[in-house]
């Protein structure tokens, strides 16, 4: 009797511990606000270029165009959160804009090009060459973005562009919210679910050039995030 509990018991601390396996290795789902993305500290050795800066202290108001439902807006609301909350040491936020507020960042639902899941297809900058205003394109392509964390992703990585990054020098060796995306909804993880520290530190430093002169006046940036 006392071998059949001690089987039982076993049975059960192993399915308790495969469940806590799967639970520790679930899909981030971006519409939970309760559910932290995977975070990723990798060394720079191969960074995401930066081509222009944002300064210190900024706060930028974003506003939704285009036929986008609520499901959509809350994913891509979740990107605009997360670069908040790695930002936080300099200062620079995005809030939705509220009532009669003019926006600085217009994000946009919109065909775009094959294979394409978002662009960047403007940047306004101060006379000190810092991001002004901009505007976030995705596609309307479902064949390229359908999901939640798609959405997501593509947001997290065109707002990486707004802030001044460009692609990393080698993609294959680079863990980059600036890679490419690897399929639909990027289904080959290319992306990971936060911007990296690597990709954290480029923006601060680009943040930090104010204080030393602007080395990005009269750079015209120009992006599109593919799938490959």
């Amino acid at each position: 009797m006392k071998q059949s509990y001690a089987f039982i018991a076993a049975a059960m601390l192993c399915v308790l511990i495969t469940y806590g396996v799967v639970m520790s290795e679930a899909t981030f789902n971006p519409a939970d606000p309760d559910m932290m993305p995977r975070q990723t500290n990798v060394a720079c050795v191969y960074p995401p270029l930066r081509d222009y800066g944002v300064a210190p202290d900024s706060e930028f108001v974003y506003q939704y165009y285009g036929k986008w439902d609520n499901l959509q807006q809350i994913c891509v609301d979740r990107a605009f959160q997360m670069w908040n909350s790695h930002l936080k040491s300099i200062d620079v936020k995005f809030t939705r804009a509220q009532g009669t507020t003019a926006p600085s960042v217009s994000v946009l639902l919109t065909p775009l090009p094959e294979n394409i899941g978002g662009a960047i297809p403007k940047i306004l900058r101060s006379p000190d060459g810092y991001l002004s205003r901009g505007a976030v394109y995705i596609t309307t392509n479902e064949h390229v973005v359908s999901s939640c964390l798609g959405y997501y992703k593509v947001a997290m990585h065109e707002i990486g562009h707004l802030l001044g990054l460009g692609h990393p020098i080698d993609t294959e060796k680079t863990a980059s919210i600036m890679n490419n995306m690897d399929g639909l909804n990027d289904v080959g993880n290319s992306l990971p679910d936060a911007a990296t520290s690597c990709d954290i530190q480029q923006v601060i430093s680009g943040s930090n050039t104010i204080r030393l002169g602007n080395p990005y006046r009269g750079v015209t940036p120009r992006f599109a995030l593919s799938i490959q």
